[in-house]
Parts: C-alpha cells; sequence; structure tokens
C-alpha cells in the first residue's frame, strides 16, 4: 500500500473515530497489513485505530471464485 494510500485511510478511520462505523473488507488478515504498509509507525497507528475498536466477521466456506468463473471465450 503506497504511502499516499495509507495516510488517505488513516485520515478517514481519524475522522470518523468516535463518530460512526467503518466497515473495511479485506482479504489481508490484521497481522499481515503490516508487511502491506511500507512504515511500520504508520502501520502501529493505523492499525491500532482498526483492530482496538474492531468486530471481525470472517466468513466460513469453501472459497467460490473457481466454482463459478468462467473463462471469456474471446
Amino acid at each position: 500500500m503506497s504511502m499516499q494510500a495509507t495516510w488517505a485511510l488513516f485520515e478517514i478511520l481519524e475522522g470518523r473515530d468516535g463518530k460512526a462505523p467503518t466497515v473495511i473488507a479485506s482479504q489481508l488478515e490484521p497481522e499481515d497489513w503490516y508487511r502491506a504498509i511500507d512504515d511500520s509507525i504508520t502501520a502501529d497507528s493505523l492499525l491500532n485505530r482498526l483492530i482496538r475498536p474492531a468486530l471481525f466477521i470472517r466468513p466460513d466456506g469453501p472459497n467460490m471464485r473457481p466454482q463459478h468463473h468462467e473463462p471469456d471465450d474471446d
């Protein structure tokens, strides 16, 4: 994740803190975000704002993408 994208997300979370819920969908587990964010201090700040009040919902079941994806015939 670029620093510009990281700071944009940080500012969104900062502005919404305590005011409104925020839904984030990701294929990464929270601990994997540290590898995706270039700066470890920024990653800590961002993840503290995300994880502290978070409710995690993890889907249970098979990955449906391979079963329903058909390649284009073009």
